[in-house]
């Protein structure tokens, strides 16, 4: 995951925080208009009161203007509390959208599965009720809040006291009221007399103000508003942060504004418990603020992208298995809280006993809210906390190599090892065993279950002996999913089912394929191999099984100019050259090229082109071309004696293959200049018509070389040539086919198939 300290996230954060701390002094605002308001509507009702000179104001004696104060202060604490409530429900939903803004920076939210958006953006409302309706010192927030309002009504029993005393008017006493709300203290200055004496007012010698930061009630009111709602922000985000598997701790930072006011209102830098208690903390260490109106900044650490990326796999997978998992510790997990905070604990840890309210970082972090009950076994911790009487437990070491193991074997068997470490930690060797156990209960049933899926696939192996192309799938599956710490045996059973599953229709494939391919055929030549291009053509196998089986021909397929393909008779193989654009422009190239120069290799072997058979039948197609034919030629030419072009015909005698190759060209010609489109809607390519004449072209010149075109003529003068050319492509024509060849000479071509399917 990214750090932290990317400056993007920690200004994005620190904005949010800026908003909330605006929005905090907005509500104490709303809290001291309240009281300032009420402090009018007192002086209106208390304006018109005598005061006996050696009396003492209080509302009691006065019924009337009791009974309107007290009607002024109820709804002040109404609405004290209102504003206090709505502020901690406003802010527990900015802290969500705090930790929203924060999601959406990491990760891609809108690919988050149901379950994952569940749990990571939910905003714990339930938990929001709980909050509010929490008790502090025993009392809930209604009764805090009265006990302001309490303390305010004497309050305002003093200043009405004093200011009556002095004879103010209700105007003036409202402002003294206010100024009193403010500055307390002046409260208890001395009033003078009728007879001009200074005195202090009998009011001020009974008030005895309780312990509190402030000795005035609007003040305190404000706090507790400000406090609060800081508060809410605080825990919404704590809660949201313990449902995010890959936030591993947080870092508390100072303010941008941390500041404070000198004695003569100039903003000065403030140095304070935040300044010495700034750190890394351990996730599970509940932080609401250091001290009342805290304003530190709060960001997350999070683990790494290998780590969040393996662990939301493991999540994911156990969702949909219907299991629980808890995230595998990160290697930056926060595991102890900083050594600052221990010295500081040292230095209040006498201090703090007679304390009658505990910093709720102490409240909320050590056992029974009190220091010496020592951190709470949640937080982890290396050493033990000063001033605590528990001593952190000796570790059980002794299980090391085991908890390494399960460690080790967690991601690949889907094992919650959460407890280990702290288990091992806390020295609770019972636990620790009983843990180990468990684990041990879930690896053995589930290892067995994967040996027992490889070995149905190993076992059909041994029936697929001899298709060798099942046999290479099966060991490809096994060499997937064996068992090692980088694979998931959830995921490797069910490919190993899956794939049992399918062999029996591999094998009959296998068997049917085996059944159609001539043993002597190359695999190379199979549908769907590199020669056919993707081509869903089946080589003939009887074609094939024209090969000695004991004297297999071998293939070799290059790249070279696309016309370097040839059968070399000193290694008796063949060469098939899959480069230029030849075999790729014509199917009927690609399949009529096999024939051809296989065939070349069944001459070979059966020295056909000396044969009887052979040498009868080129002799008779020979002789056939060979005869005369008549032809008629036309021409036009100038005759000056007519002054005109005239036509003349002129019939001669022109031998029959000569004939037929003219008229071949004359073919050629007229396919390469038509259009593709002519011949794809047949469903072949202008190139598949071409092929098949030069492949005619080449068996005229094979039988007579004065014609024709295709090999060289000096080719053609080799012993044995000429023979081996017109074998080749009489087992094209039996094999592929040539409708060309069929058309010009379907006596001969008719002839050279019957050959063919004379061979055994």
């Amino acid at each position: 995951m990214p750090d932290y300290t990317e400056n993007r996230l920690i200004v994005r954060l620190r904005g949010f925080d800026a908003r909330h701390y605006a929005k905090t002094r907005q509500y104490a605002r709303q809290v001291e208009r309240l009281y300032n308001t009420a402090c009018d509507e007192i002086a209106r009702a208390a304006g018109r009161i005598t005061i006996p000179e050696d009396g003492v104001f209080s509302f009691d004696d006065f019924p009337a203007t009791r009974r309107q104060a007290e009607g002024i202060l109820s709804r002040l604490t109404k609405k004290v509390e209102a504003v206090i409530t709505t502020g901690t429900r406003t802010e527990w939903q900015a802290a969500c959208d705090k930790s929203d803004a924060f999601l959406g920076s990491i990760l891609r939210t809108s690919r988050l599965t149901p379950e994952e958006a569940e749990k990571y953006q939910a905003r714990n409302l339930e938990a929001l009720q709980a909050f509010q309706q929490r008790k502090a010192g025993g009392l809930g927030l209604s009764q805090r809040v009265w006990k302001y309002t309490e303390e305010f009504k004497t309050a305002l029993e003093l200043g009405i006291d004093v200011a009556v005393g002095e004879g103010r008017s209700a105007q003036q006493l409202s402002r003294d009221l206010r100024q009193y709300l403010q500055q307390p203290d002046k409260l208890f200055r001395r009033v003078r007399d009728k007879g001009g004496n200074l005195r202090l007012s009998k009011a001020a010698k009974m008030y005895h103000p309780g312990q509190g930061v402030y000795r005035s009630a609007a003040k305190n009111a404000e706090r507790l508003a400000r406090t609060e709602v800081n508060m809410a922000y605080r825990e919404a985000e704590y809660l949201r942060w313990q449902q995010l598997d890959f936030v591993v701790g947080f870092r508390v930072m100072l303010s941008n504004n941390h500041t404070t006011k000198d004695s003569k209102g100039k903003t000065v830098p403030l140095t304070d418990i935040c300044d010495e208690l700034a750190g890394d903390y351990p996730k599970t260490f509940k932080f609401l603020g250091w001290h009342p109106q805290c304003r530190c900044v709060v960001v997350p650490i999070m683990s790494d992208y290998d780590e969040f990326n393996k662990d939301r796999a493991n999540r994911l997978k156990a969702i949909i298995r219907g299991q629980t998992y808890k995230s595998l510790p990160s290697r930056r997990t926060v595991r102890d809280v900083p050594a600052a905070f221990r010295s500081h604990i040292e230095a209040i840890a006498d201090r703090s006993k007679n304390w009658k309210a505990m910093p709720y970082y102490i409240r909320d972090n050590f056992k029974n809210g009190v220091i010496s009950g020592g951190l709470l076994p949640s937080i982890p911790q290396k050493a033990q906390m000063p001033g605590t009487t528990a001593k952190p437990p000796q570790p059980c070491t002794e299980f090391d190599g085991e908890i390494a193991n399960f460690k080790t074997w967690a991601y690949t068997y889907g094992l919650d090892v959460a407890a280990l470490d702290v288990l091992r930690t806390s020295g609770d060797r019972e636990g620790l065993r009983a843990e180990l156990k468990r684990l041990q209960g879930e690896l053995l049933p589930r290892r067995a279950d994967w040996i027992h899926a490889r070995s149905e696939v190993e076992d059909f192996a041994k029936t697929a002996i001899g298709y060798d192309d099942v046999i290479s799938e099966i060991d490809k599956e096994l060499n997937a999913t064996k068992i090692n710490t980088s694979n998931y045996y959830g995921d490797c059973i069910s490919r190993l089912k899956a794939f049992f599953a399918s062999l029996p229709g591999k094998l009959t494939a296998a068997k049917g394929k085996k059944g159609n391919y001539s043993p002597n055929m190359p695999k190379e030549l199979e549908k769907g191999g590199k020669w056919l291009r993707g081509d869903d053509y089946e080589y003939s196998r009887e074609f094939f099984d024209l090969i000695d089986p004991k004297h297999p021909i071998p293939l070799t397929i290059h790249s070279k100019s696309g016309n370097d393909s040839y059968y070399m008779p000193s290694e008796k193989r063949v060469y098939i050259d899959n480069g230029g654009t030849r075999s790729s422009r014509s199917p009927y190239y690609r399949r009529a090229l096999i024939y051809h120069e296989f065939g070349h290799g069944i001459d070979w072997q059966r020295n056909l082109r000396f044969s009887t058979e052979v040498q009868d039948l080129r002799a008779k197609q020979i002789a056939r071309l060979r005869q005369k034919v008549e032809t008629t030629k036309t021409t036009r030419r100038y005759d000056p004696v007519k002054n005109e072009v005239v036509t003349e015909t002129t019939k001669t005698k022109v031998m029959k293959a000569k004939v037929l190759s003219e008229r071949l060209d004359r073919l050629y010609k007229k396919i390469s200049s038509m259009s593709d489109a002519v011949f794809t809607k047949r469903g072949i390519t202008k190139h598949d018509v071409i092929e098949q004449i030069l492949a005619v072209q080449d068996t005229l010149k094979s039988l007579i070389i004065s014609v024709g075109w295709g090999h060289s003529t000096a080719y053609f003068k080799r012993k044995g040539a000429s023979e081996a050319e017109y074998i080749a492509h009489c087992f094209e024509n039996a094999f592929i086919g040539n409708r060309v060849f069929q058309k010009y000479l379907p006596t001969e071509y008719a002839e050279m198939i019957a050959f063919v399917r004379s061979l055994k």
